[in-house]
């Protein structure tokens, strides 16, 4: 599927590694991903579909850093890369509770 990246992120990918993405641009209006990769992507806020317009506004109002990104719904690897891209640090030796917390704290 087409998708509007919306700000910088790292989510893995459907075999299970770590992939960056950066803001899409007008030169490069959108990426092509997977629906898994897509939904790692918008559960962490960084992305909408594409709806074939360029610098069209994105139409979802919970993309983004805000009240749209649900932390407890993401998995153990997106909070670590989560944490990443918003410059925490976290140990990912952690468990999945702990670096919640750590980042919810930050």
């Amino acid at each position: 599927m087409r998708a509007v990246i919306t700000r910088k992120m790292v989510v893995a990918n459907d075999a299970g590694s770590p992939v960056q993405f950066h803001p899409s641009t007008a030169d490069k209006p959108f990426e092509t991903i997977s629906d898994g990769v897509f939904s790692r992507l918008r559960r962490a806020g960084a992305a909408a579909p594409y709806t074939g317009e360029v610098g069209a506004p994105v139409p979802d109002a919970d993309v983004g850093q805000g009240p749209g990104v649900d932390l407890d719904k993401m998995t153990k690897a997106e909070l670590i890369a989560h944490a990443e891209t918003e410059g925490i640090t976290v140990d990912p030796s952690a468990t999945k509770a702990v670096i919640l917390a750590a980042i919810k704290s930050a």
